[in-house]
C-alpha cells in the first residue's frame, strides 16, 4: 500500500491551481521552448472548446427563438378563435329584434341584448 507523506501532499494541486482563461492572460510568456509549446497546445484546446461552447449557445438560442415564435403563433391563432366566437355570440344575441308600436301610432324597434 502506497501512503503519501506530507511532502507528497504539499505537491497536490487543487482547483485554485487550474489555469483559467482569466488568469492565463495576466501571466508573463513562458521562458523555455517546451513551456511555450505546451501553453500553445493548451490555448489551441481552449480555443476549440470555446468555439464548441459558442456554437452550442447559438444553437440553443435559435431553438428557444423558434419555440417562442411557435408559441406566439399558437396564441395569435387562439386569440382569433376566441374573438370570432365572441363575435358570433354577439351577432346571435342581437338578431332578435321586434317591432312595437308606440302610443300615438309610431313604430320602434326593440333589441334584446344578452351580456
Amino acid at each position: 500500500m502506497n501512503v503519501k507523506g506530507l511532502s507528497d501532499l504539499a505537491k497536490v494541486k487543487g482547483l485554485g491551481d487550474l489555469a483559467t482563461s482569466q488568469n492565463i492572460f495576466s501571466r508573463p510568456l513562458p521562458s523555455t521552448r517546451a513551456q511555450k509549446t505546451a501553453e500553445l497546445a493548451r490555448m489551441e484546446n481552449e480555443k476549440a472548446r470555446l468555439r464548441r461552447e459558442l456554437s452550442m449557445w447559438i444553437a440553443m438560442c435559435i431553438a428557444n427563438e423558434k419555440h417562442a415564435q411557435n408559441r406566439l403563433r399558437q396564441v395569435h391563432k387562439r386569440i382569433g378563435l376566441l374573438q370570432r366566437a365572441l363575435d358570433d355570440e354577439s351577432v346571435e344575441g342581437a338578431t332578435e329584434t321586434t317591432q312595437k308600436e308606440k302610443p300615438g301610432g309610431q313604430q320602434w324597434r326593440e333589441l334584446r341584448l344578452e351580456y
